[in-house]
């Protein structure tokens, strides 16, 4: 995965609202894509895995080969699918498995060939953040960031007024990156297997 220092994100931010403080526009940034990873799906990760036991609980990513070989953080935001790809079926939580947090899932009885699909977001205090997210939706993250600058009380920077068009900017950007992600990826987002909860009224 080819990554990018947060910092390569701030020329543009400062388009946005001029902050003489970089850490705190960084951190900006990161909160920023923290958010509009998890609200849209965008970044997806597959972890194969020959077997898994009963009784074993599996980092999907935070504690997985992938932040070993990333100068960068990364964590699961949503579990998509746990596919046993040798029977050919979605495994059912709490039948199958317990997701136990964001990025944890216990297993209640062993499959082989097991497949997780999942959501990536960073972590808090990331120094690197996937390239796609800047070569993609950098103006997005971009605005995401600038709102919350611009919102920060007693500060030289601050304007309520334009963050709240930022703000827009940002969910516009949200809605543009879920969409793509369905129209992008259906199969992985739209299980077929999984069952779903019926509700009677």
């Amino acid at each position: 995965m080819r990554e990018v220092p947060v910092s390569a994100f701030l020329p543009m931010l400062r388009t946005m609202v001029n902050v003489p403080l970089e850490p705190l526009m960084e951190s900006a940034v990161v909160e920023a894509a923290i958010a509009f990873c998890r609200k849209s799906s965008v970044l997806l990760h597959q972890r194969e895995m020959a077997h898994v036991y009963h009784g074993q609980t599996i980092s999907l990513l935070a504690k997985s080969g992938v932040n070993r070989r990333t100068r960068g953080l990364l964590k699961s935001s949503k579990l998509l699918s746990v596919t046993a790809m040798r029977d050919g079926v979605t495994l059912e939580s709490g039948k199958d498995y317990r997701q136990l947090s964001l990025d944890e899932v216990y297993f209640l009885n062993g499959f082989d060939d097991v497949v997780i699909n999942c959501v990536m977001e960073p972590l808090t205090g990331t120094s690197y953040l996937p390239a796609s997210l800047l070569d993609d939706w950098g103006s997005g993250i971009c605005s995401g960031a600038a709102k919350t600058l611009l919102l920060q009380p007693d500060k030289d920077w601050s304007d309520p007024s334009l963050a709240v068009y930022y703000e827009r900017e940002f969910k516009e950007a949200i809605r543009d990156a879920a969409r793509w992600r369905l129209e992008a990826s259906p199969n992985v987002m739209f299980t077929p297997n999984a069952r779903r909860k019926r509700e009677f009224f």
